[in-house]
C-alpha cells in the first residue's frame, strides 16, 4: 500500500467518523429537546424542536455529553440553558402561549365574551311560557323566535 493510498484511507475514515459524530449529536439533541417539550405540555413537540434545534449544541461537561441551548440575553451575552430551561423560557413568552396546553387554556381567545342579550332573555321567557301561548307566538310571529314561518295549510 502506497503512502497516497494510506492518506486517502485516513481521509475517508476521518470523513466517516465526522459524519457519524454529527448524526449522533443530532440524535441526542433531538431526543433531549423533544423530551423537554413533551414534559412541558407542548401540543406538538416537533414545533419546539424546530425552533430550538438550530440554537442547540452537544457539549462535554465533566466527561458527560449534555445538550445546551445557546441564546443571547438583553445585554448581548451568550446564555446556555438546558433543554428544560429553554422550553420553560419559551412558555413565559406570550407569543408562544399557543404551543403549550396549559398556557393556551389560560389565555382568552380573540372572540368577545358572551353577553346577555335579547336571545338569553327570550329563552328565559319561553321556558316559563305555557304551551298554548308558545304555539300562538310560533304561528303569528315566528321571526321573534328566529324561525321561518310555518308552511301554509292546504293549497
Amino acid at each position: 500500500m502506497t503512502e497516497k493510498e494510506m492518506q486517502d484511507r485516513m481521509a475517508d475514515a476521518q470523513t466517516r467518523a465526522e459524519k457519524f459524530e454529527r448524526l449522533h449529536a443530532e440524535g441526542v439533541i433531538d431526543d433531549a429537546l423533544r423530551k423537554a417539550a413533551e414534559e412541558a405540555g407542548a401540543f406538538n413537540p416537533d414545533q419546539i424542536l424546530t425552533l430550538l434545534k438550530g440554537k442547540s449544541r452537544l457539549v462535554d461537561a465533566g466527561g458527560k455529553q449534555v445538550v445546551r441551548v445557546v441564546s443571547v440575553d438583553g445585554d448581548g451575552k451568550e446564555v446556555h440553558h438546558s433543554p428544560a430551561q429553554a422550553v420553560w423560557h419559551m412558555k413565559q413568552n406570550k407569543d408562544n402561549f399557543n404551543f403549550f396546553r396549559d398556557t393556551m387554556a389560560a389565555t382568552p381567545t380573540l372572540a368577545p365574551p358572551a353577553k346577555i342579550d335579547a336571545t338569553t332573555d327570550l329563552r328565559k321567557l319561553l321556558k316559563d311560557m305555557p304551551m298554548d301561548e308558545y304555539i300562538k307566538l310560533r304561528t303569528e310571529r315566528p321571526e321573534i323566535l328566529g324561525l321561518k314561518p310555518l308552511p301554509k295549510q292546504g293549497r
